[in-house]
């Protein structure tokens, strides 16, 4: 019988730290919506929303580079970084 076998995915998701930009967004967003004085539900479903889908989408990586050790620079790296 043939048999589907799925790929493994070419991406991880993992924190970023885009990830937190987007959940400390979310907080700004609900303590806005909190101190606002109006109604607070549409500013905890934007904080919600923004803490989800930006949180989740910035958080997908490569699975390849989480393989790659860190190199140093190369004395020629550093020195076209320099500007010389």
């Amino acid at each position: 019988m043939n048999e589907f076998r799925e790929e493994p995915s070419k991406y991880i998701w993992r924190w970023t730290q885009w990830s937190w930009v987007c959940v400390g967004v979310a907080v700004l967003i609900a303590l806005m919506g909190i101190t606002s004085g109006g109604s607070v539900t549409p500013w905890l479903i934007g904080a919600i929303a923004v803490a989800v889908i930006g949180g989740v989408a910035f958080g997908f990586v490569p699975r390849a580079s989480l393989a790659q050790p860190k190199r140093p620079m190369t004395p020629g790296a550093k020195r076209k970084s320099a500007g010389r």
